[in-house]
């Protein structure tokens, strides 16, 4: 997955980028005539219009943005819509964009799933804070009001979510799951791992007699992190 992924690290490169959409847009074409046959119907002929931007466009700035290493998605997308129209002659309106970012999420979800890598020997969990917003604003935060919560981290207080990630000695990602910001990093573990026989490395966070216990019996053998002497 992380192979991916590292085609587009830098968004002013047009080869990179192209290539990413590519790769993206050939997911699409299988995905989209898919996912409509799941979708249940009211059996009302409704009129369908093509919008402005592709699914395949949308997946591909969304996964280019957390590429390019810049910390505001509002930013990048305004700087893309500068500097970069020439790669997206199609770009909506930044609001209408996030909404568009709503309907590609099960397209994104799936995209993930379908890079699952394989299970190797050793496997290593890890979770890591999104933050949906400053801490200061948590009280007037809509977008994703009853998901994100306060949480907190090694580096301080956040609010938002969290993304718990399993993945191989490959870098590649095995299982991820994503959490309110305030769950402890033990919560998912068990639901994570069903079905994987492995020893599993995490750091000091998932150290645990009960989940040691748990994992043990289920295939599972629960190993701390090293650390440099």
């Amino acid at each position: 997955m992380y192979e991916v992924f590292s085609i587009c690290k830098k968004i002013g490169s047009y080869l990179n980028v192209d290539r990413l959409f590519l790769f993206v847009d050939d997911f699409c074409k299988g995905f989209e005539s898919w996912y409509q046959k799941q979708l249940l119907s009211d059996r009302l002929i409704k009129r369908h219009r093509d919008g402005h931007l592709k699914l395949s466009e949308v997946l591909t700035i969304l996964i280019a943005y957390h590429q390019s290493g810049m910390a505001c998605f509002k930013y990048f997308y305004l700087d893309l819509s500068s500097y970069y129209r020439h790669l997206f002659p199609r770009l909506v309106h930044y609001a209408r964009f996030i909404k568009l970012i709503k309907q590609a999420f099960p397209a994104l979800v799936c995209l993930l799933k379908s890079l699952v890598g394989e299970i190797t020997e050793y496997l290593f969990i890890d979770s890591t804070p999104m933050a949906v917003c400053h801490n200061l604003r948590e009280k007037k935060h809509k977008v994703f009001k009853g998901l994100a919560t306060k949480g907190k981290t090694s580096t301080g207080w956040f609010f938002g979510l969290k993304i718990h990630l399993i993945f191989n000695t490959h870098g590649e990602i095995i299982h991820l799951a994503i959490t309110p910001g305030n769950v402890n990093d033990k919560t998912p573990v068990a639901e994570m791992v069903k079905g994987i026989t492995a020893k599993l490395i995490g750091d000091k966070g998932y150290l645990s007699h009960k989940l040691f216990q748990h994992l043990f019996e289920n295939g599972i053998t629960l190993l701390p992190k090293l650390r440099k002497i």
